[in-house]
């Protein structure tokens, strides 16, 4: 989410992607799931009542301490999706209660502020990198099977990949602020976006080729009225509740839908994946020489975390074909480990010291892959935690490799295997509040559904092509955290109704910090197998120094 849009970082200093803000009477109530409680206690004055949104929710709480109390409550219908909208509406009249909905977002009367623009900031990618053309993924969408007149797609991201366009809205995620509505029984397409970041070639190609035509942004609401009146319109489950009372009001027909391009872009096509294992070998290189430049350090000098993570990007960016970051590093020492999703500011950015754990996690936006991989090493070569360290590192690792190496049925959904990455913790009663695995696009957002690995139940089927994350951790709330994460592609076996992962990430993982007497022969010889990979898919683009260091990084244990 663009800076611009952090209405509740604004309002409150947490910078997390997830949580809601209830003001009433005297009180400040803020929700956030297990991923951000740990944070939201660091960011959030201390007159903040915080809720872990897995125990209690906001609409738990009302329930709870607002039955039959005959209050208004505010909300927003631009900036709250209608599902969320129509449940609190519902809640609402249930305990006498009263929902007043504004078409007005009120924070935006309070926070002035610039918002940037780029122009001909649109660009085309060709075939090479898409491996589809605009007209086969339509085609593979198959529009004629829906039984709508309309269909609106509100992700930016479904919009740049149905198209082949990228943009540069956002710093970590390559796409340009747009909605597209298909007309399903002309087939036209109408895109509204900022014409101003569309060059003039650009949209005579789109307009020209793909029967389509381009309106400026703020003319999406008069045409949804135009366009709406008396007939059927399928909407994706997140769009803005504003949006919904436009249709409301023209007595448009409402089929409620997931994002029709969802489920194919989800599912890589060959080029795509071919692309993609290229890129992490390149990725792959930028983070191996960061690990042996940081093992090379003297630490009673000052590197910090930020220092850290601008040594890892300046790393990336001597691939010409690195455009960003793909997420703000997450470079996190000692304590700001334990906190999940953790951001170093220029202001309280730890220096990095032996004898402590250091976990970054970090990503690259490259033209033709999106990258996302996290490692977790000890400083120095001492530490009076080792044994503590070791035994939890391994676990994390043990949890790693027993969901890699898994075989699983062709109908699996990822919350049926979220269990086999924490049953090492477990058997020490450790967790982690996360899930285990989310999905990625393709140059496009790094964290991309409808697949996740999750205790969250999902309908979605794991399916050959999908990439997702296996990203099991622990974290000693103010003491440490350890993440182990690898991008990995699903992929069939060699029994027809089986399927299997396949790593992307070809990065070691610190042998100090494994203690192999708590490793079965079995996570052993995985472990020596990937580290042999590793290694010969890497020597050849390493200087000979970091290819000895390397080397000796990947020899069995």
């Amino acid at each position: 989410m663009p800076e611009f849009n952090q209405r509740l970082k604004w309002l409150t200093n947490f910078s997390g992607s997830s949580g809601v803000l209830f003001l009433i009477r005297n009180e400040l109530l803020f929700f956030t799931d297990g991923r951000y409680t740990s944070q939201a206690k660091k960011e959030l004055p201390k007159n903040f009542k915080i809720f872990d949104s897995s125990k209690e929710n906001i609409f738990d709480w009302i329930k709870l301490n607002l039955d039959k109390k005959k209050v208004r409550i505010l909300i927003d219908s631009k900036i709250n999706d209608y599902f969320f909208v129509n449940k609190l509406d519902l809640l609402c009249n249930s305990i006498k209660n009263k929902l007043v909905i504004r078409n007005k977002v009120l924070i935006d009367d309070l926070w002035k502020r610039k918002i940037p623009f780029k122009e001909n900031s649109v660009y085309l990618l060709s075939r090479k990198f898409t491996g589809l053309s605009v007209d086969e993924k339509l085609n593979k969408i198959k529009l004629s099977s829906l039984e709508t007149d309309l269909i609106l797609v509100t992700s930016p991201e479904s919009v740049a990949w149905l198209l082949n366009f990228r943009g540069c809205d956002l710093d970590n995620t390559p796409i340009v602020f747009s909605n597209l509505l298909i007309n399903n029984n002309n087939k036209k397409l109408i895109l509204f976006i900022n014409e101003k970041k569309v060059q003039r070639h650009i949209k005579i190609k789109l307009e020209k080729n793909y029967n389509l035509e381009i309106f400026p942004e703020d003319n999406l609401k008069q045409r949804l009225i135009n366009e709406s009146k008396n007939k059927t319109i399928m909407l994706p489950k997140n769009i803005p509740y504003f949006f919904y009372n436009i249709l409301k009001s023209c007595k448009a027909r409402i089929i409620w839908g997931e994002d029709l391009c969802l489920s194919h872009r989800s599912i890589k096509n060959y080029t795509e994946l071919k692309n993609i294992k290229e890129c992490h070998i390149h990725d792959a290189v930028a983070l191996v020489r960061f690990l042996y430049w940081l093992e090379k350090q003297d630490f009673s000098k000052n590197i910090n975390e930020i220092k850290a993570s601008k040594k890892l990007e300046e790393l990336r960016k001597k691939n010409k074909n690195f455009i960003s970051p793909s997420f703000p590093t997450i470079s996190a020492f000692g304590e700001n480990g334990a906190i999940i999703h953790y951001c170093p500011q220029e202001s309280n950015s730890k220096l990095l010291k032996e004898g402590q754990l250091y976990l970054c996690d970090s990503g690259g936006q490259y033209i033709y892959g999106t990258t996302d991989v996290t490692r977790t090493v000890l400083i120095g070569k001492k530490t009076k935690y080792l044994k503590e360290f070791q035994d939890n590192y391994t676990r994390v690792l043990i949890g790693h490799i027993n969901l890699t190496s898994l075989k699983f049925p062709d109908d699996t959904k990822g919350y049926q295997i979220d269990v086999i990455a924490r049953v090492a913790l477990w058997e020490t009663f450790k967790d982690y509040a996360h899930g285990t695995g989310h999905g990625v696009g393709s140059f496009l957002s790094v964290h991309e559904g409808p697949q996740s690995i999750s205790r969250g139940i999902s309908n979605t089927i794991l399916k050959p092509g999908m990439i997702v994350s296996i990203e099991p951790g622990y974290y000693k709330e103010k003491k440490y955290g350890i993440r182990l994460e690898n991008l990995v592609v699903i992929k069939k076996t060699i029994h027809n109704k089986f399927l299997m992962f396949e790593p992307l990430t070809m990065v070691p993982f610190q042998k100090k910090l494994i203690n192999k007497k708590i490793m079965t022969s079995n996570h052993i010889t995985w472990l020596n197998s990937y580290h042999k990979f590793v290694y010969k898919m890497l020597k050849n683009f390493l200087s000979k120094s970091e290819q000895s260091w390397l080397l000796n990084q990947t020899k069995p244990i």
